[in-house]
């Protein structure tokens, strides 16, 4: 491979990388994963969160249910399950800070440099989805997965639910119940 297809795949790979989500886990230390066979979303019925639309909120339960159904988990009543899924979603204003440098080297007076620094500001909003998955008969959590990324504004209901389903599948993307986890 030339040293030009070298560089291309490369920054393919780097470009690629940075415009996907990179989501978390942490899991309990000694939890048996693979004896989860069903779930039922309690989604964020504890707070009832006002960043998120009941049209958000249901999008995001679909997701869920799509994730776990491809895991082979059955979703069943709470009384049955033996996980619950919860979430909760947290904002946090940012501002990026980018400062550019002009100048040039004296000519006239001697040596030395003349320049000027522009500093450009934005401010953004931070969200952070937290997925929970709790044991049904201890209550106690047992995996947390989270993804925090820039949100931005989407003009449409099917771009909405796009970026909620990438959001979730890329959640789920560590997660497996069907294998023992015990690590």
């Amino acid at each position: 491979m030339t040293l030009t297809k070298q560089i291309i795949v490369l920054l393919t790979l780097c470009l690629s990388a940075c415009s996907s989500y990179n989501a978390s886990v942490d899991k309990q230390v000694g939890y048996d994963f693979s004896q989860v066979d069903s779930y039922h979303i309690v989604a964020d019925s504890h707070d009832k969160n006002r960043m998120l639309s009941d049209i958000d909120r249901n999008r995001i339960n679909a997701a869920i249910d799509t994730q776990s159904q491809a895991q082979g988990l059955e979703k069943v009543s709470l009384e049955k399950a033996d996980i619950m899924i919860a979430y909760f979603l947290v904002t946090k204003d940012k501002i990026d800070v980018d400062t550019t440098y002009s100048g040039h080297y004296g000519r006239y007076y001697g040596p030395g440099y003349a320049g000027v620094s522009t500093v450009h500001t934005h401010d953004y909003v931070e969200g952070t989805l937290v997925i929970d998955f709790i044991d049904s008969k201890t209550k106690q959590s047992v995996m947390r997965s989270t993804l925090s990324k820039k949100l931005k504004q989407l003009d449409s209901a099917q771009e909405r639910e796009e970026e909620i389903n990438k959001v979730i599948a890329t959640m789920f993307e560590k997660i497996k119940f069907s294998e023992s986890q015990q690590a």
